[in-house]
């Protein structure tokens, strides 16, 4: 239980103090991008990961850009220098999340982990159950 917690917490402060220079920002428009938590925590891997993500980014000129992750365009903001959002995701898997415009010219892209809390596998045990000593 304590190992559990122990995780959680170091989990907890990586994703918190994570800064924003994590994002890849591939045009020079865009000052700014930030994607908020950048780590997912879930029980063992293969369970969907719920949150609450909150997009931040910043351009020199306004521009219609729309955050995509995956192939999926999520949400879009039109005719604007900076946006701020936020937007309830599901992951199963670490996903790239980028930011793109109308002719689909990436902006920028950032990576959102996913953490289990159980290990992949068992440990072997690695002496007899039994012992005469």
């Amino acid at each position: 239980m304590y190992l559990h917690v122990k995780w959680i917490i170091i989990i907890s402060f990586l994703s918190i103090t994570a800064s924003p220079a994590n994002a890849n920002i591939i045009n020079t428009k865009l000052s700014f991008f930030s994607i908020k938590p950048l780590t997912c925590v879930v029980q063992k891997i293969g369970d969907t990961c719920q949150l609450m993500a909150t997009v931040r980014w910043k351009a020199d000129i306004p521009a219609n850009l729309c955050l995509v992750q995956d192939e999926t365009k999520i949400y879009c903001w039109k005719n604007k220098k900076m946006g701020t959002q936020v937007i309830p995701i599901e992951l199963k898997d670490t996903t790239n999340f980028t930011l793109i415009d109308d002719g689909n010219t990436v902006f920028a892209s950032q990576k959102v982990n996913i953490n289990a809390i159980q290990p992949t596998k068992t440990r072997r045990r690695l002496r007899s159950a039994w012992s005469i000593f």
